[in-house]
């Protein structure tokens, strides 16, 4: 069919299922609606588009927002209604409708940067828990568009907030944010800002915030990597080097293995020889443990650990020795390969 010449034929169509009475019917006739923005003139569609994101109707605008990433990804110019439409439906009364239309505003936030900040900013001001934790979760898309002076506008001291917030769930998804966060601040401001917030973090009293759910443990190991790149070296072993150890000393065997597997990148910015004996001890008996998910990690690790000399020592090898008797068959074959490497490696 060539949609530009059945293009009064197709908003008709539209116009009859968005004016029918089933709730169905006008959900079907967003759809299609949003689909085709790309293929034909978009000026009578938007128009039937903003009246339902407009409209007095929950159900309505709830509709509207539904389809608005699609809406945002199809809509080649129009970018004055779409703003529009972003504003109002992230400054809805209602707390579904700001959180369905979040995705969409970011995917938008290229075309106006401005609308999409300062509707983030009401939205935050708002201190609703769950407009938060969406805001949350779908920051990371978001903090990658975002300019320095941006981030410092508009985001840091929410984010800053979510990290200290006293709601566990919103601490453990700010924290999947750490990386990206580093990459907008200075060093000087990551540390006085940032590093308290996660030595606290260290210690929370919610095992899954410290390492299960949104895996702290590593992220604060990408944090450590990043930031080893531009202060001094004393500095990341006596600001961050404890928090590795306090994960790796951990009762929740989900936050040993989280920061447990993050190790070997971190060996990259710190050589072994520069470790502390009690960093080194626990090292050692986390590939001791009997715990399966930690024994089968271990086994994995154990092949970029042995290439370090410090760690090369008459219990780590007795460890690689135990595991060719052990009753798993992936951890008795990987450790004839480990034994293979250490005999031929000498």
């Amino acid at each position: 069919m060539d949609l530009k010449k059945s293009e009064e034929f197709i908003v008709e169509t539209i116009k009859k299922l968005v004016d029918s009475d089933s709730i169905g019917g006008k959900e079907s006739g967003i759809g299609l609606l949003a689909g085709l923005l790309r293929d034909i003139s978009a000026q009578p569609l938007l128009e039937i588009y903003m009246s339902f994101a407009g409209d007095s109707s929950f159900k309505l605008r709830k509709i509207a927002t539904k389809h608005l990433k699609t809406v945002v990804g199809n809509v080649q110019s129009s970018s004055a209604i779409i703003s529009k439409v972003i504003a109002n439906l992230l400054n809805d009364k209602e707390d579904l409708i700001k959180m369905l239309a979040l995705e969409g505003a970011i995917q938008f936030f290229p075309q106006n940067p401005a609308v999409v900040l300062e509707s983030l900013k009401n939205m935050l001001v708002g201190n609703s828990w769950r407009i938060n934790m969406k805001i949350c979760e779908e920051l990371p898309k978001l903090l990658k568009q975002l300019s320095r002076a941006q981030f410092k506008t508009y985001m840091e001291q929410p984010y800053l907030k979510f990290l200290n917030h006293d709601e566990p769930e919103l601490r453990a998804a700010s924290c999947a944010c750490l990386e990206a966060v580093c990459q907008l601040m200075e060093p000087s401001e990551i540390i006085r800002l940032l590093v308290p917030a996660i030595q606290k973090l260290s210690n929370d009293s919610k095992p899954f915030v410290r390492g299960t759910k949104y895996t702290i443990a590593v992220e604060v190991a990408k944090v450590f990597l990043t930031l080893s790149q531009f202060i001094p070296k004393q500095f990341t072993l006596d600001l961050l080097l404890p928090m590795m150890v306090a994960f790796l000393k951990d009762t929740d065997p989900n936050t040993n293995l989280a920061v447990f597997s993050a190790l070997p990148g971190l060996f990259n910015c710190i050589p072994a020889q520069q470790l502390e004996e009690t960093t080194l001890q626990c090292i050692t008996q986390l590939f001791a443990s009997t715990n399966w998910r930690t024994k089968c990690r271990s086994v994995e690790l154990m092949a970029e650990f042995i290439k370090l000399p410090a760690f090369l020592n008459d219990r780590i090898i007795n460890i690689v020795v135990g595991w060719a008797y052990d009753k798993i068959d992936a951890v008795r074959m990987k450790a004839i390969g480990l034994l293979e490497t250490l005999i031929r490696t000498g």
